[in-house]
């Protein structure tokens, strides 16, 4: 049996009271605003294996923010790359971040848990085959980072907390 362990890290957050997101069925952008009273905080995110044996990554359901005694999940409303059969699945640009680039490497970031428009099933040992992107989250527009943290639950077992700012 093979050596599991995999790295976390936040690297960055994005703050903003709404965004703008590329659709590229008619390639057009569109305004996404949240509701009123909140704002979007966009965690970033790398995961990598440091294990000799494939893992499956966490997921965005393993991902929450803590702010003020509540727990916010990611916004479920966010448009994710298409996987039907019959296209080909691409990345979805968020066009105020959409030259950000990932923690380790020179690709610009996109959602987490996906390369290149297409969902990830395993993380393959090593820091090139690192799972990095972002996850976006409706949250109160009093929400500072200095006063938030985020929580990744890796494969059921250990749990990682970081200070947002």
């Amino acid at each position: 049996m093979g050596k599991i362990a995999s790295e976390g890290t936040v690297y960055r957050v994005w703050i903003n009271e709404s965004y703008h997101w590329h659709n590229d069925m008619d390639n057009k952008y569109y305004l996404q605003e949240p509701e009123t009273g909140n704002k979007y905080l966009f965690v970033f995110i790398n995961v990598f294996n440091k294990g000799d044996m494939n893992i499956w990554p966490p997921t965005s359901g393993e991902v929450v923010v803590h702010y003020n005694g509540q727990d916010y999940s990611p916004d479920s409303t966010h448009y994710l790359p298409d996987k039907s059969s019959n296209r080909k699945a691409t990345a979805i640009e968020i066009q105020e971040i959409q030259y950000f680039s990932k923690l380790f490497g020179s690709e610009f970031v996109e959602d987490f848990g996906y390369s290149h428009g297409t969902e990830l099933s395993y993380l393959y040992p090593g820091k090139s085959n690192a799972i990095d992107g972002y996850l976006i989250f409706e949250v109160p527009a009093s929400l500072t980072p200095e006063k938030a943290y985020a929580e990744i639950e890796f494969n059921g077992y250990h749990v990682g907390v970081w200070k947002l700012g």
